[in-house]
């Protein structure tokens, strides 16, 4: 088996390695023991996990960071109860495909409500951080080809409330004329793309500064890592900005850490590619890339077989890499190979 070479151990050590895990099936001593037989010295979990009292004492006895991933705008359950909170794409549809479901990013009350739960977590739980995953603009970018044309894509938000904010913000005149939501949309992304652009990403970047001003007044101390669509700054016509909203170099005020996930196998790509969202994203963000990689399929019927993932692995960890997190141990605990290769790799 191939070994990091390049890698300095006592490096190695300092970066972080984690799991995103979101529940738990057995004994958390024996996790915990086998994390840290792995070298996994962060875990990214859910609320969940995070409410578990023995899993966050034996967490904090052992060294391993607790990381409560908060799903921001992606929110299946109350939109269950309230549709009108759904956001709307440039196509006129409420933001739903398959199992991804959004809220429109301007609704200030969801915004409070979001800020007043994490503000509890961090009061009640006391985690080493948080992990602040789907903030942004509504995009199903896990279905997303490589060679996809970018107006093909469909993304939000266009509903009344961010369109007109929109205008009043940037003191821009529309017509009132639309007879559809997908040709106001279709107006405003040809004549005023570059202004909405800035516009829906600042809504994204303001929203993640109130959240890390307002959590680090109870903790100072509390970190930030942020989920980043794994799109590089040209891909898809500059779509991570166009499309899903997120300006890394803007988001890099106010986190700790930018995450792409970059789960190659789904995306029909290879292991150079993740090393090439570290360093595109590095130039936005010096220092603080931290890739998320994929063990096992999704999307595809076949495997992703041990080779393969540790092509990913040893691409993830190449300088300027921060890390490398797994999605997820649910997936990895069932791998008894790919664990032979992430012990491998770092824990010599």
């Amino acid at each position: 088996m191939a070994l990091l070479l390049s890698c300095n151990t006592e490096k190695m050590h300092q970066q972080i390695h984690g799991v995103k895990i979101y529940t738990i099936s057995g004994d958390i001593d024996s996790l915990v023991t086998e994390w840290l037989d792995l070298g996994i010295n962060t875990a990214f979990v859910s609320e969940e996990i995070a409410e578990n009292t023995v899993f966050r004492a034996k967490a904090k006895e052992n060294g391993i960071a607790v990381f409560i991933i908060e799903p921001v705008f992606f929110n299946p359950e109350v939109l269950k109860k309230d549709s009108s909170l759904y956001a709307i794409t440039n196509e006129g549809n409420i933001a739903k495909s398959d199992w991804v479901e959004f809220v429109c990013p301007s609704n200030r009350n969801y915004r409070d409500s979001i800020l007043l739960k994490l503000e509890k977590d961090v009061r009640v739980l006391k985690p080493d951080g948080i992990s602040l995953d789907f903030i942004r603009h509504f995009v199903y970018w896990e279905m997303v080809g490589p060679e996809q044309p970018a107006d093909s894509i469909e993304h939000g938000c266009f509903c009344n409330r961010c369109v007109s904010g929109f205008s009043k913000e940037t003191d821009i005149a529309l017509p009132d004329t639309f007879t559809s939501i997908s040709g106001r949309a279709s107006y405003i992304l040809s004549h005023f793309k570059d202004e909405w652009t800035a516009w829906k990403c600042g809504l994204i970047t303001a929203f993640v500064e109130k959240i890390t001003t307002d959590l680090n007044s109870v903790d100072p101390d509390l970190k930030f890592n942020l989920h980043a669509v794994p799109w590089r700054s040209d891909d898809y016509e500059g779509g991570i900005r166009t499309i899903a909203g997120q300006d890394f170099a803007a988001l890099s005020q106010y986190v700790d850490y930018i995450s792409p996930m970059c789960y190659a196998f789904m995306l029909y790509r290879d292991g150079p590619w993740v090393a090439s969202v570290v360093e595109n994203l590095d130039k936005q963000a010096p220092g603080m890339i931290l890739p998320s990689i994929q063990v096992r399929q999704e999307y595809r019927t076949d495997q992703v077989s041990d080779k393969v993932f540790e092509s990913y692995l040893q691409d993830a960890l190449k300088a300027p890499s921060q890390g490398v997190i797994f999605w997820s141990w649910e997936h990895l605990e069932k791998e008894p190979g790919k664990k032979k290769i992430i012990r491998a790799y770092l824990n010599p």
